[in-house]
Parts: structure tokens; sequence; C-alpha cells
């Protein structure tokens, strides 16, 4: 190995693990809950990346910039999210251990 290559150790190949890492796990939980409730069924809006990304520790940022963005998003999407909200469901029964009555 040359010096190079034992001082950076990988830096360049590595330096957007996190970003990848992030994406990989957002298209896992959308899959996941494609799987669970069926693709009809799942709606995903998303907004345009910003030129300068939040810090995922910047509460004061994103406490000023993300609601605008999504009141944005619902209103450039509401015909597309008035199915999910519009329509009557039929009740949902879950199963899980023992019956119990509840009131």
């Amino acid at each position: 190995m040359s010096g190079g290559q034992i001082k950076w150790g990988g830096m360049f190949h590595w330096r957007t693990i996190i970003e990848t890492a992030m994406h990989f796990q957002s298209q896992n939980a959308l899959g996941q809950a494609g799987l669970l409730i069926g693709r009809n069924r799942l709606l995903r809006v998303t907004t345009a990346p910003s030129l300068a990304p939040i810090a995922m520790d910047d509460f004061e940022r994103a406490r000023d910039e993300l609601p605008a963005q999504a009141r944005r998003l619902i209103e450039e999407n509401a015909e597309r999210l008035e199915m999910f909200f519009d329509a009557e469901r039929a009740p949902v029964t879950f199963y899980h251990g023992e019956q119990v009555a509840y009131r």
C-alpha cells in the first residue's frame, strides 16, 4: 500500500456513506409501507432538495422552514391526497395475542 492509501484509507469512497445509507433506509421504509398497506394506498410527497441542507441537529432552522414546505406540499398535492381522506373506510380488526374486550 502506498503512503497516500494508508493516510486516506478510503475516505474518498466513504465520504458519502451517510447520505447513501439514509437514502437506502428511506427506500426500504417506503417498500415496507407498500408491502404492509398496498402500494395503491401509499403516496409519497417530497420537496426538492435544498441547496443548503438542514443539519440533523438544527432545530431552529427546521422549525422555521419545514412547516411552510409541508403546507406547500399539501396544497400542491391536495387533489391526490383527497382520496385518502374523503372515502369512508371499513373498520379494521387487529389480532395479536389473546382477545380481550375493552370498554
